[in-house]
């Protein structure tokens, strides 16, 4: 994902890894296709997924915050875990009221 907020809400453990990945040829997609499949990316001739994220009309987009998918662990290279702890919950404030800094401290 293109902000960290989104990843973070799959990290019960307060670990993420910070990767530098490739899509390769990427296929952007505004609705959510539940039969993707990886052969099926690839005989289209494209190597990953782009989902753009909301910037102004929620109606038109599938996710909030643009996320990329790879069907490739090849081409994650991890670089980075992150530990960090959540100060407060997220459900309190608006996501652009409130910065990164103020919900999680990395540790």
């Amino acid at each position: 994902a293109s902000d960290p907020r989104k990843s973070c809400n799959f990290a019960p453990t307060g670990e993420l890894m910070l990767c530098r990945v490739g899509l390769g040829r990427t296929t952007v997609m505004r609705v959510a296709d539940q039969s993707l499949t990886a052969e099926r990316l690839r005989a289209n001739g494209c190597d990953s997924v782009t989902a753009p994220g909301n910037k102004w009309f929620s109606c038109c987009f599938a996710v909030n915050r643009t996320e990329y998918a790879i069907f490739d662990p090849d081409m994650a290279y991890p670089e980075y875990l992150i530990k960090f702890t959540k100060l407060v919950e997220r459900k309190a404030f608006r996501s652009y009221l409130v910065g990164d800094a103020l919900l999680y401290k990395v540790h």
